[in-house]
């Protein structure tokens, strides 16, 4: 038997290779499974409980489900631990910041690969209270902007002497703060008997140290008797964020109160001359902040006697020296000091 195809010549040889190499069946790809994320608020008080649900059927097999959050470098874990339920999976929305953050949530092969992410959506943290002021009105410390990198924990520490009463108590909630309104991270290492100075000179095992010193020990206060806090930093020039913008970097920092004010000061962030405003002020110098030209804001240079919270213009500039700027990376450094005196009227 003759097994040979038959001869042919011209368009039909033509057209008779191309039939002999193009596939009669392709079968289609299987579809990709993605996270179906249905969150229980978009909107809410900082604090308040938010969860991104996943139904089991929307997890591709092999995997394990992990929300994250973008910034300006990037996305980063927000909660890797998704809770098994009966219809699903429930990772927790962090809600410890202000502002609007955009999410997703993907799932990760065992070799940490993305096998398939879902929508993206964004979910708004805002203050128990309407910030007064316009956005506008914050003033950054320097240019290019200082601010510390959000991708360290800056470390502080409590210099007790001269304090008045539930002091510490007071300082740690006016961390708390700062982080609500940028998302810095915080650690504190513990008490020190290193006196605090507002560009963290000489400081040691910490990089922020937070503190009162009488007139008679701190010759700025002597100098400036109305003055009732001094913050600032020290930083590195020649740093920049993802997007080419260059900044400075804050590697040391100090806040020094006046203890010598103690009985025209009263403690906490009610209404009136309060310690907890000054706190809140002075910190906003170590973060990178100057004073603002709007009395409406915590940042003005004189105290005001109202409830001390942030304005419209501090929480502004808050955030663009906060942790949705990204990490810093490096491109040369010269190091320099930074302070600004904060008075009563």
């Amino acid at each position: 038997m003759n097994s040979r195809l038959p001869h042919v010549t011209g368009a039909a040889a033509a057209f008779l290779a191309s039939a002999l190499t193009v596939p009669f069946l392709a079968f289609p790809a299987s579809a990709v499974v993605r996270p179906e994320v249905r969150y229980s608020d978009r909107n809410v008080v900082v604090g308040a409980s938010v969860t991104a649900r996943v139904p089991k059927s929307s997890r591709p097999d092999g995997t394990r489900l992990v929300l994250e959050r973008q910034y300006l470098d990037g996305w980063r874990p927000a909660d890797r631990s998704a809770e098994q339920r009966d219809k699903g999976y429930v990772l927790d929305v962090p809600t410890d910041q202000f502002g609007t953050f955009t999410y997703r949530v993907v799932a990760l092969r065992d070799n940490g690969s993305i096998a398939s992410k879902s929508e993206q959506d964004t979910v708004t943290v805002r203050p128990p209270y309407k910030p007064l002021g316009k956005p506008s009105q914050h003033v950054f410390s320097a240019s290019p902007r200082v601010r510390w990198d959000s991708c360290q924990k800056i470390r502080w520490a409590f210099y007790s002497k001269t304090s008045p009463k539930h002091a510490l108590r007071q300082v740690r909630e006016g961390i708390e703060r700062v982080h609500e309104a940028t998302g810095l991270d915080f650690h504190y290492v513990g008490k020190t008997d290193q006196k605090p100075n507002p560009y963290g000179k000489g400081i040691t095992g910490t990089d922020v140290v937070i503190g009162w010193r009488s007139a008679k020990d701190f010759r700025p206060f002597r100098k400036h008797p109305g003055t009732v806090g001094l913050g600032g930093n020290r930083y590195y020039s020649g740093f920049e964020e993802a997007d080419g913008s260059r900044v400075s970097k804050a590697v040391r920092g100090g806040v020094v109160l006046n203890a010598s004010l103690r009985s025209q000061v009263r403690s906490g962030y009610g209404k009136g001359y309060t310690w907890g405003e000054v706190i809140i002020h002075e910190l906003g110098h170590v973060v990178g902040l100057a004073h603002a030209k709007a009395s409406s804001q915590i940042m003005y240079y004189s105290v005001t006697t109202r409830n001390a919270d942030w304005g419209a213009g501090d929480l502004a500039g808050l955030r663009m020296v906060g942790d949705t700027r990204g990490c810093l990376k490096k491109v040369s450094a010269r190091t320099a000091p930074r302070s600004e005196r904060f008075r009563l009227p």
